[in-house]
């Protein structure tokens, strides 16, 4: 079948699903968002892939093809757009206003949530939870439900009305705080274990102490290999384009930090300690 008549097909059945979830939620006295999330799941594997699986993988095929690169990117657009109107809404004076209780919310939904995070991903089952970087899992499972879906955030406020109310202004904030954090967080527990093991390796190798810390953050510079590796399987159709986004951000911000870094060490590594 033709990739511009697939596409085409794509985009039809998500509108009319779409819309259609949309009116049922609103029947239901709920935001639109929910019922067009629910028509974007029974769209995927978990209920057209059941029943019809052969037209579904005909319909949506897999990552790597033609025409599901072009509803990603077609994706991405609407995402740029959607937070984009989210922007125009949010009231920049109310905003300093709730900036004190954005921050509050912030904190304390991070810090519970990862708490929650992680001592639950300790107790799933063993065929889930890996008996190899226990630790980082945990952490791993703990930052994945700290961050947010800001999108999700403004699309609800927005159907709700609420986007332009103090409210929906402070929540804005709070969430723009957490997933910030979070991604700082992620990119920092990367990094850390990288850097750790490479010092460790570095003063068993018999290095100094200030040269031992030079090399464990020199190897936190992946940058380059990052990014091939990335691109390489999200041509391969093995990681989504937003698991590659991801990827890239924290390779870049990885290589930036071990740039900073091998900074402020040089004069204390090339000073003869």
């Amino acid at each position: 079948m033709d990739n511009l008549l697939v596409f085409l097909i794509q985009l039809t059945l998500i509108l009319v699903a779409t819309r259609f979830g949309s009116y049922v939620a609103i029947k239901l006295r709920l935001a639109p968002v929910l019922g067009e999330l629910v028509a974007g799941i029974a769209l995927g594997p978990t209920l057209f892939g059941l029943l019809l699986p052969g037209l579904q993988r005909v319909v949506f095929p897999g990552p790597g093809s033609v025409p599901n690169e072009m509803l990603q990117s077609t994706s991405w657009i609407g995402l740029i757009f959607l937070m984009f109107i989210g922007g125009l809404d949010v009231d920049t004076g109310t905003l300093r206003k709730q900036l004190r209780p954005a921050l509050l919310i912030a904190l304390g939904a991070l810090a519970c949530t990862l708490a929650v995070g992680f001592g639950v991903a300790g107790i799933l089952p063993p065929e889930v939870f890996p008996r190899q970087g226990q630790l980082e899992f945990r952490a791993f499972v703990a930052l994945a439900l700290a961050i947010t879906a800001i999108p999700v955030l403004i699309k609800i406020l927005g159907d709700l009305e609420l986007l332009t109310t103090p409210l929906g202004t402070t929540l804005v904030a709070a969430g723009v705080v957490v997933d910030t954090v979070g991604w700082i967080l992620l990119t920092s527990a990367s990094a850390l274990s990288m850097l750790v093991g490479g010092t460790l390796g570095a003063r068993l190798g018999g290095m100094g102490p200030w040269a031992s810390l030079g090399a464990g953050v020199g190897v936190v510079a992946h940058g380059a290999m990052g990014l091939v590796a990335a691109g390489l399987g999200h041509g391969l159709g093995l990681i989504s384009s937003g698991t590659y986004a991801m990827l890239v951000v924290v390779a870049v911000t990885r290589t930036l930090l071990a740039a900073v870094g091998l900074q402020w060490l040089r004069p204390r590594i090339t000073g003869g300690q």
